[in-house]
């Protein structure tokens, strides 16, 4: 559990704001994905202002 406290609430904790948690009233801040998805990463699917990768044209897992 340690080390999902160091990317979920204890950031939050450091920087003195109310996030990273899941609580009744709370704001839902949370990522969902597909462990399974498989898909090509080009520049039309890339959601950055920087359209360069070294992975442009590869396949990926999740999304």
């Amino acid at each position: 559990m340690s080390l999902l406290g160091n990317i979920t609430y204890k950031p939050a904790q450091i920087l003195g704001i109310e996030a990273g948690t899941l609580a009744e009233g709370s704001t839902a801040d949370v990522c969902i994905f597909d462990p399974n998805k498989r898909w090509t990463l080009n520049e039309e699917n890339m959601h950055s202002l920087g359209q360069n990768s070294p992975f442009l044209g590869q396949i990926v897992y999740t999304r």
